[in-house]
């Protein structure tokens, strides 16, 4: 706090730079992590970010620090929303009396969250009861029980959608990585001999269990976050054996049809749907290497971390070393936050935009949003190197993609979302089974409007915040996305090109190195093909369609400029020493920032920039250094 006062360094008064708290807070984070003893035209990335303070001990990107900000600001608003005991939307009131039960778990009540715990691990095949012979389940059918019936996505999550008479199973990532990040970095990395769970024995350092958790989730973890540069997959449900041929097609059809009865029903006509086909490649591979037995011993040491919190009555479920308190299981209400925002992700959402009330600049976001496409457009048009084909290609997908980012209106205004929330129980007295009974209730609503809604919004806690989904050609942001450090309200158009702008551009030019997908009455059609590489590609392997962003959002920013007859952006007033041309390549760099190796940088921050003139401009970097090489690579022209 002391030194974000010393940013308003003397008397405030008018000025062209920009003085909001908006601009002060960003300038605040950009000096944090700034290494001044770096020279900038050697290692930007590093200039940036190495003196990056993590929000964790456990924090490996800006990205999970946005996670930890989102739950730790959304168990804030529902705490001040509880106090003032005025809320009166139906859904918020509910979500905050579960968020408080769980707070209120203490050695009595934990007793009987873990008998119901118990007994839905038992009712899940996950555990046998004692006494009782040993029946040994499928995972699959497991993992399928979870996702489908629990929203509680463990290795992948499952989605529905419809092409014609088709029905489409969408399989993509569980993204459950604050859960992953809890069991591979915090009790894997350094198991407690002290702690105990529900139906295991205390792990030893050296266990089996031990190495394969590991093994496991370090591998779905790298699918996950891999992801966005692969390509998407429609195969009948009839071939899938080509994929998982350690699962039968028969199988496949037994337990969806199982957990997705009575709502819907497949046959092997139908298709299964992938983001990347590496996530079943990657599924299967488990399935062969593991037995089934040491498959569900492994979820049912997931439930057990996921809900710790109910297991343990304080938050140092695991005490690893003296910097355990710098963990985000640090903090009681954390656990909490994540479990109850998985049922009331929309009211939670809602609650953001109005605190933050986003919802008065909503034309300013969308204006930012549009023209990031509009910048898009108009460098594809341009490009000397791309056939016209595959120009029109790439036109016409930017065109066609919808974004999903404000909660769909009709829902809220219709009643329809009040009339979902209005069946979901309340006034339980045990967290566990309050929680279950509630996730039970959203379960009965599969297939309708509401639901699907809410199960396609994203989650502010451990959710990726941008993502394009190929087969119903859409790009989907989370409400964080639109929040501090990305988005401010009262912040210059370099800040906000610089967060919001940067990673959408990315998010688009992502979009356009995936395969055509086209719905259509006998389903989905996947055609192999993309806008192609320029020349130089190879040079950037990896990371060419960030270098493409760069161009697109640079243009976007100079264009929004223009249009409002700006040949520069204002600076910040703390920041007096840098242009904002300056500010908006640290901005652009600073949302990218990752813990490798002990080093705090951004090597495709890098990668884009030492390609990018206009960077080098602003620095001034000399010909022939490290940010400024004398051979560039550039997408578009």
């Amino acid at each position: 706090m002391v030194a974000y006062a010393l940013l308003r360094a003397g008397t405030l008064r008018s000025r062209a730079d920009c003085d909001t708290d908006d601009c002060l807070q960003h300038a605040y984070m950009l000096v944090a992590g700034l290494n001044r003893s770096l020279d900038p035209c050697d290692d930007f990335g590093a200039f940036v970010c190495s003196a990056w303070f993590t929000t964790s001990l456990y924090s490996f990107s800006k990205q999970q620090d946005r996670w930890f900000n989102w739950i730790r600001s959304s168990g804030q608003l529902l705490g001040a929303e509880r106090v003032r005991r005025a809320v009166r939307e139906t859904a918020l009131a509910k979500a905050i009396s579960l968020f408080h039960l769980c707070l209120k778990i203490n050695v009595t009540t934990s007793r009987d969250s873990v008998k119901v715990l118990r007994e839905f691990m038992v009712a899940m095949r996950i555990a046998t009861p004692e006494g009782a012979p040993e029946a040994e389940a499928h995972p699959l059918d497991v993992l399928i029980d979870f996702a489908v019936n629990w929203q509680m996505p463990f290795w992948f999550d499952v989605c529905l959608l419809k092409a014609g008479s088709v029905t489409g199973v969408l399989i993509r990532p569980g993204f459950y990585d604050v859960f992953w990040e809890e069991a591979v970095e915090k009790f894997i990395a350094r198991p407690d001999s002290r702690a105990t769970d529900v139906g295991e024995k205390p792990p030893t350092g050296g266990s089996g269990s031990f190495f394969m958790d590991s093994a496991i989730l370090a591998k779905l973890r790298k699918v996950a976050h891999d992801m966005p540069r692969f390509q998407p997959e429609a195969i009948r449900i009839s071939e899938i054996g080509s994929i998982t041929p350690n699962v039968r097609v028969e199988q496949w059809l037994q337990f969806l049809n199982k957990h997705l009865a009575p709502t819907f029903s497949v046959t092997a006509e139908d298709q299964i749907l992938l983001t990347d086909r590496a996530l079943l490649v990657t599924v299967n591979e488990f399935f062969q290497r593991y037995d089934k037995k040491d498959i569900l011993a492994h979820i049912a040491r997931l439930v057990n971390r996921t809900f710790s919190n109910i297991i343990k009555t304080t938050a140092d479920m695991y005490i690893y070393d003296e910097y355990y308190s710098l963990s985000p299981l640090a903090n009681a209400s954390y656990a909490c936050e994540i479990q109850v925002e998985d049922t009331y992700k929309l009211p939670i959402a809602l609650k953001h935009i109005t605190a933050k009330q986003l919802n008065h600049h909503r034309d300013n976001i969308d204006s930012l949003i549009g023209g990031v496409r509009s910048a898009t457009i108009s460098l594809l048009n341009a490009s000397r190197w791309m056939s016209a084909e595959s120009k029109a290609m790439a036109i016409k997908r930017v065109q066609e993609t919808t974004v999903h980012l404000w909660p769909r209106e009709d829902l809220t205004n219709t009643g329809e979302l009040k009339k979902l929330h209005e069946k979901l129980p309340s006034g339980g007295k045990i967290y566990f089974d309050a929680l279950l009974q509630v996730r039970k209730t959203m379960r009965g609503a599969l297939g309708t409007p509401g639901n699907a809604d809410l199960m396609w919004m994203p989650h502010g806690g451990r959710h990726p915040y941008f993502t394009y989904n190929p087969f119903n050609k859409s790009f989907s942001l989370a409400v964080g996305a639109i929040m501090p450090p990305l988005f401010y309200i009262s912040a210059t158009k370099s800040i906000n090109y610089g967060g919001l702008g940067s990673l959408f551009a990315a998010l688009v030019m992502d979009s356009l190195n995936v395969s055509s997908v086209e719905p259509n009455a006998a389903g989905w059609t996947v055609t192999r093909r993309d806008v192609g590489r320029p020349p130089c590609h190879a040079s950037v392997s990896g990371s060419y369609s960030y270098v493409a962003a760069v161009e697109v959002v640079h243009k976007a920013y100079k264009d929004s400029l223009s249009r409002d007859g700006q040949s520069e952006d204002v600076r910040v007033y703390s920041l007096g020493d840098l242009t904002g041309e300056q500010v908006f390549f640290m901005s652009l760099c600073s949302s990218t920032c990752q813990l490798s190796n002990d080093l705090k940088t951004s090597e495709a921050c890098n990668r884009a920039l030492r390609n990018f003139e206009p960077f080098a401009a602003a620095f001034k970097c000399p010909k022939g250094s490290a940010m400024n090489t004398d051979a560039k690579c550039s997408f578009f022209v």
